[in-house]
């Protein structure tokens, strides 16, 4: 799962973006709140809109890919952007 939306993240405070592996076992039903902190890896952008540094979000997305990219997709783990 890749939360891009730096306003209302899902597994991170405000201003960050993630990629969480999240495993069948676990729900990801419940308030963000829950989940808070469960990020595999994540980037802090610092702002809680895309337009205040959109170069820095842009590279920051594409870091995440490449994450998941060389290091999960092989394994057939699927991607879920939010």
């Amino acid at each position: 799962h890749v939360d891009l939306d730096i306003g209302q993240t899902e597994f991170m405070p405000p201003g960050f973006i993630s990629l969480t592996i999240v495993e069948a076992k676990n729900s990801l039903l419940g308030p963000p709140v829950r989940h808070v902190g469960s990020a595999t890896h994540q980037v802090y952008i610092g702002f809680a809109a895309v337009d205040e540094a959109p170069r820095h979000y842009l590279q920051s997305v594409l870091e995440l890919l490449n994450i998941y990219k060389n290091n999960y997709q092989s394994q057939g783990i699927p991607l879920i952007v939010n």
